[in-house]
């Protein structure tokens, strides 16, 4: 699969902020697959203040050595680069001193921990840094300035990570076992609902694309976008029933012989929209954002 956050964040960011030889090195990758790229971002103590970020990076010469622990990091087991925000400095505001590095997941003193889900799956990890050694070639933007590259990033991220196509595909499942179990009738108005909802979303969506995604579009379509996903996956569980909380399992014990129970993805896609309220920045984080840009209530960040 193609993580997104090589193809959705990674590459947009390259594109703009990254060397000729960084693009020339990952975009390729990127694109076909053979890159999956990680966020290293959360620590203990640093996940939603962010800028509390301890992770060190001394400068060796033509090198970073890091030094530090991230955790909650999606995907690290299955990852071959991780981007990752850390400490060059200290003093001075919470926001400076920070550097953002591209690090290879293969290189010698990195150690990944899964971390096991309830449902056995591990999605999450600890990963360890022991005197890893990164070229300065792999900063991207100045060192320090790490956390105006992130913010950059994070914009991509948060106009991306929830799509139009994406709530498209829970209301069609949605539809789909309504007409299987002939309750149309009985759903019409929450389907009525969802429609006028997601024609209203894919207008500001094909609106925002028209734009590069600053902060006060990205973290717009953020808000409308995952608070109606998780709108969506609700409804697909209420038309699912008990069915739908029937328990999945990790995927490897799933066989031919013991597949799946035929409603439970309606609730395993009800569980996975939970966390949209908080990756990439919670979504009260991005209501301050916005109060910040329109009314000018409050600072961004």
């Amino acid at each position: 699969m193609l993580f997104a956050g090589g193809l959705r964040n990674v590459g947009p960011l390259l594109i703009e902020m990254g060397s000729e030889a960084q693009r020339a090195r990952y975009l390729e990758p990127i694109l076909s697959g053979a890159h999956l790229w990680c966020q290293g971002y959360s620590e203990t103590g640093a996940g939603s203040n962010l800028a509390a970020l301890s992770m060190k990076a001394v400068r060796k010469g033509d090198a970073y050595l890091l030094n530090g622990t991230k955790i909650w990091t999606t995907g690290a087991h299955l990852a071959t680069h991780m981007f990752a925000l850390v400490r060059t400095a200290s003093g001075g505001k919470p926001q400076e001193g920070i550097t953002f590095l591209l690090i290879d997941m293969k290189s010698p003193g990195i150690e990944i921990r899964p971390i096991q889900t309830l449902s056995g799956e591990p999605e999450f990890n600890e990963v360890h840094f022991t005197d890893v050694s990164v070229p300065v070639s792999e900063r991207v933007g100045e060192e320090n300035d790490g956390w105006l590259v992130a913010k950059r990033l994070m914009q991509y991220a948060r106009k991306s990570n929830t799509t139009t196509g994406l709530l498209r595909r829970t209301f069609r499942l949605a539809k789909e076992l309504a007409a299987q179990e002939e309750l149309e009738a009985d759903f019409a108005r929450a389907f009525a609902e969802a429609e006028i909802r997601l024609e209203a979303l894919e207008r500001a969506e094909e609106a925002a694309n028209t734009q590069q995604p600053g902060a006060l579009n990205s973290s717009m379509m953020k808000l409308l976008a995952t608070e109606l996903h998780q709108k969506l996956s609700a409804l697909y569980l209420d038309l699912a029933g008990p069915g739908g909380l029937e328990a999945l399992g990790p995927e490897e014990l799933l066989t031919e012989t013991a597949p799946a129970p035929p409603l439970a993805h309606a609730g395993a896609k009800y569980f996975a929209t939970r966390a949209a309220s908080i990756y990439s920045g919670t979504n009260e984080v991005q209501r301050n954002i916005l109060a910040a840009s329109v009314l000018g209530l409050g600072k961004t960040v």
